[in-house]
């Protein structure tokens, strides 16, 4: 019974949303909706409100963390971070659109709109280097040890 499924299991049952979400993201380039989530976890069981839009919201995590990895490419990692962002704020779009969070999920709202802004703040910043035609290297090794000798 979904009454019954509080602490350990509900929390591990987000994390399985959430760990299929992601390879929705990366394979399809697309968000799930819950019915096609419940459909590719093969659970005979439903997922319960609270447990998708926990996993979702743990999702935008995940998704930053991917923007900042691809952000590392420079000019070529642009569209992933764009992808990332239109993720991330599609979901906090979505959650706000919600009358009340059910379930206490409530206080991953400040994470989710941290992630969002960091992820802006990262598009913003490859878009400067990106005009300015500037490339970001970090200095070789050899240039702090003879500076500190």
């Amino acid at each position: 019974s979904p009454s019954h499924r509080c602490g350990g299991f509900g929390a591990s049952l987000e994390e399985f949303v959430e760990a299929l979400a992601f390879r929705s993201f990366r394979r399809e380039r697309r968000l799930l909706g819950k019915s096609e989530l419940q459909e590719a976890s093969g659970l005979p069981f439903s997922f319960t409100l609270p447990e998708y839009l926990g996993g979702l919201m743990d999702l935008t995590g995940e998704v930053g963390r991917h923007a900042v990895r691809s952000a590392g490419k420079g000019r070529e990692g642009i569209p992933e971070v764009e992808l990332c962002l239109a993720c991330v704020d599609g979901v906090y779009a979505g959650l706000q659109e919600l009358p009340s969070l059910p379930g206490g999920i409530s206080k991953k709202m400040g994470p989710l709109k941290g992630t969002l802004t960091k992820i802006e703040g990262v598009l913003y910043e490859l878009a400067l280097l990106s005009q300015g035609g500037m490339s970001v290297r970090a200095p070789p090794l050899t240039t702090f040890v003879e500076g500190d000798g």
